[in-house]
């Protein structure tokens, strides 16, 4: 073969027939290599493009479950309004287990605003379409602006009261560090004293809920503990009712109590 292009292409020739060659020969290269290529690059940009589609559709929903904690919200999704525990002995430490259940997050108007929004994104993927996108964006967004409030702490809990310590799922502290338990919303101690002056003041559980609704507010509520020496909370429980957070921190607490007293 290599013989073969040097005899076409030798110097012998006149340099018109040599360049004559070699246009024929890009020719051929351009209709035969060049044309595979070119099907080979359309085939690969279309599939290519849709891959990217189906990415950017999971990334949208991936982001705001795992994130910011969406999981907890659809996990929580059937259970009731109101939020409880059960109290229980512990064999194992001869102490106490508290199962705790959130409430749910409040379902309407989000459930609608998801459902619209996840349409919209279907037919982004099928369609392609930027405005369908954008407009799944908005839906799903308004959605998640009425739940995602304390998502991250709405989920079961177990908290766990021996003579040794308060153990929860994330961490332990020793019994006799502890230093308070309290019941907070969105970081503001909630107490029935009026936090207004004048006759007329305000208690900060009426104050609560007046943004994101009033219904998700009343839902929202967090028990906190905190050992002597930190200034940083943990938090023992959330996504729960007020009725419900005031009995756990009054249990919680009876039962450090007694522990306490029986180790003296």
């Amino acid at each position: 073969m290599s013989e073969f292009i040097d005899k076409l292409m030798s110097k012998d020739r006149p340099l018109w027939q040599r360049l004559l060659l070699w246009l024929v020969i890009i020719f051929l290269l351009f209709n035969t290599v060049g044309v595979a290529l070119f099907f080979v690059f359309e085939i690969f940009g279309r599939y290519f493009g849709k891959l990217f589609v189906l990415i950017l559709a999971g990334a949208t929903l991936a982001i705001p479950i795992w994130r910011w904690h969406l999981k907890n919200v659809l996990q929580t999704w059937g259970n009731p309004s109101v939020s409880d525990f059960t109290r229980r002995e512990d064999p194992a430490t001869g102490g106490y287990l508290f199962d705790i259940q959130p409430a749910r997050a409040t379902r309407t108007p989000a459930i609608f605003l998801f459902a619209v929004g996840v349409f919209f994104l279907f037919s982004f993927i099928l369609i392609s379409s930027v405005w369908i996108y954008i407009l799944s964006l908005i839906f799903i967004g308004v959605g998640c602006s009425f739940v995602l409030p304390g998502a991250r702490y709405r989920k079961p809990a177990r908290v766990s009261v021996s003579k040794q310590s308060i153990e929860h799922d994330d961490f332990s502290l020793p019994l006799a560090s502890i230093a308070e338990i309290k019941v907070v919303h969105n970081g503001l101690v909630v107490a029935e004293d009026p936090i207004m002056p004048g006759p007329n003041g305000v208690p900060v559980s009426s104050m609560l809920g007046r943004h994101w609704g009033h219904r998700q507010a009343e839902r929202d509520y967090c028990v906190e503990i905190r050992a002597e020496g930190n200034s940083e909370p943990y938090v023992l429980a959330g996504g729960l009712t007020l009725e419900s957070a005031t009995a756990l921190v009054s249990d919680i607490t009876k039962t450090k109590d007694e522990m306490s007293k029986s180790l003296s």
